[in-house]
């Protein structure tokens, strides 16, 4: 075959649908097979909630820190306070760009919970049924193959393709 793929899960979870019979034709990007995405859903929504949380914590300390501005000048607050303010603002950036990554991840993972065809081509055997828990470590599910076109090899003895080649000049 011109291209094969091999099928596996880069999620952990029950295999909750199939949409295609084996050794049929599938399209490119046709959903084959689903992972209960239940749990990556809620991962989603709890990333959402803590980013949103964090957002918070850090236009409190950028408030805060914007009104030491206006006071260290006049010495209303000690440079200890002072410091320990950009830190607490330093710390809820740094808090903020780790929930957005988290959310990324998050996000990343739920996508997933489908898989789809790679490319146009014939779907094999599947290796594992609706049911069963897969995962990162499991087997292959499914194994797609390009059968158009199909490349052939084969071995000729070195006199025969010398005969051919002085024929065919």
């Amino acid at each position: 075959a011109f291209k094969e793929a091999n099928l596996r899960a880069r999620v952990e979870g029950e295999l909750i649908e199939r949409h295609f019979r084996e050794g049929s034709n599938v399209e490119k990007g046709q959903l084959l097979l689903r992972i209960d995405p239940a749990a990556y859903e809620a991962a989603l929504s709890a990333a959402k909630a803590d980013l949103s949380s964090r957002i918070s914590g850090e236009e409190n300390a950028i408030r805060n820190l914007k009104r030491a501005n206006e006071l260290i000048n006049d010495g209303y607050i000690s440079q200890s306070d002072y410091d320990r303010l950009t830190t607490e603002e330093s710390q809820a950036k740094s808090a903020v760009k780790s929930a957005q990554a988290a959310l990324e991840r998050a996000k990343l993972d739920l996508s997933y919970t489908t898989i789809t065809a790679p490319f146009t081509g014939r779907i094999g055997k599947v290796n594992y049924n609706v049911g069963n828990i897969v995962g990162p470590t499991s087997n292959t599910l499914a194994t797609l193959t390009i059968t158009d076109p199909i490349f052939v090899s084969f071995q000729v003895e070195e006199s025969f393709y010398i005969t051919y080649l002085q024929e065919h000049q």
